[in-house]
């Protein structure tokens, strides 16, 4: 990762910025997303080296001072944090799933919440939250994914396609975000 980052210090002096983050999506994206919601729910100590990388690169390619504010290059390059896209991920698999959009053998682990007809829950689209006893499988994507697909708005969840999902979550990602954020 820090030879992505020394290529990126390297280039920046003959890119635009534009082509920077293009090179930054093309060479350093996809080591962070690489199994994201299989390992992105693990401590916080892992995740925040991983941040802490992702933040100097983001620095790199603007010129910033290594000790300079980094919320707001995300928000200027259009690049989410490693949170923001596992969170993004997590919700996309668990829609995937629940629509056999994916392998059938994702579907088996989410589960839908039944309820009574006629209750004021039973237009909800709830997923059951499987019962733990190690924190190992607490810190899976199995409890805390089930756990954020719950708390995003009923109207985002009960949408019918893929596209519109992905659409919908990548611009309330931020109000998403919050209220995931204590799951984190």
């Amino acid at each position: 990762m820090r030879q992505r980052i020394g290529l990126l210090s390297r280039s920046r002096h003959i890119l635009p910025e534009k082509a920077l983050i293009t090179v930054y999506n093309a060479i350093v994206l996809p080591i962070l997303d690489y199994s994201l919601i299989l390992w992105g729910f693990t401590y916080n100590s892992h995740i925040n080296r991983l941040e802490r990388l992702q933040r100097r690169a983001l620095r790199v390619m603007s010129f910033s001072a290594f000790d300079a504010d980094s919320d707001p290059l995300f928000k200027r390059m259009g690049i989410m944090t490693i949170k923001e896209r596992l969170l993004f991920n997590t919700l996309i698999y668990i829609f995937k799933a629940l629509n056999s959009l994916s392998s059938f053998n994702s579907l088996n682990y989410f589960k839908v919440k039944s309820y009574r007809s006629g209750t004021r829950a039973s237009n909800q689209i709830n997923l059951e939250i499987p019962f733990t006893r190690l924190t190992v499988f607490s810190n899976s994507i199995f409890v805390k994914g089930c756990k954020m697909y719950n708390t995003i708005d009923v109207k985002l969840r009960s949408v019918d396609k893929l596209s519109k999902f992905v659409f919908n979550v990548r611009h309330n990602l931020t109000d998403i975000f919050k209220l995931c954020q204590p799951l984190f």
